[in-house]
């Protein structure tokens, strides 16, 4: 098993073999510790879905157990099944997925607890500073306009009292 920093954050998928869920199997990022697990009346609402559906979703697994030995084509006559795919999935479709809940579920908890969730996202904007610091410098000036701009602020009110132009 690799160690990671945080403990917080899951283990490398070298333990898949040991595990059985796909959050032991799977690193997630340590910012995925500050959002709890949606219930499945605010996937609901977040979903704009009834809870039957979100039920009925969540029962349903996303994988089918297993390949049947035998398939019943088009034509009504009975074939050997395919045996299933080794090739890995597209990149970037999975981690696409997780970042969407990610969002979804920030815009929830901004909602329910802003100042101490803005208070833990500076601290974690703090702790990816040399990541944030390698972005093109219009990358970064573009953000940091977008920031000001939702917190209402403006130069002036930046600068020390008595420094006004």
């Amino acid at each position: 098993m690799s160690e990671v920093a945080n403990p917080g954050v899951l283990r490398d998928i070298t333990d898949s073999a040991v595990s059985s869920s796909w959050r032991e199997r799977i690193r997630i990022h340590p910012a995925a510790d500050l959002f709890p697990p949606m219930s499945e009346a605010e996937l609901a609402a977040a979903t704009r879905t009834s809870e039957s559906t979100v039920s009925g979703a969540l029962a349903e697994p996303a994988v089918p157990s297993g390949t049947p030995e035998r398939v019943t084509g088009r034509d009504g006559k009975s074939y050997p099944a395919k045996t299933p795919s080794t090739r890995k999935p597209k990149a970037g479709a999975a981690p696409a997925q997780g970042r969407a809940r990610a969002i979804m579920g920030l815009s929830v908890i901004l909602c329910q607890e802003l100042r101490n969730t803005l208070e833990d996202l500076v601290r974690i904007l703090g702790d990816e500073r040399r990541q944030i610091a390698a972005l093109p410098l219009e990358k970064g000036v573009a953000l940091a306009r977008g920031y000001l701009l939702a917190f209402d602020i403006n130069l002036n009110d930046l600068r020390p009292d008595g420094c006004a132009q």
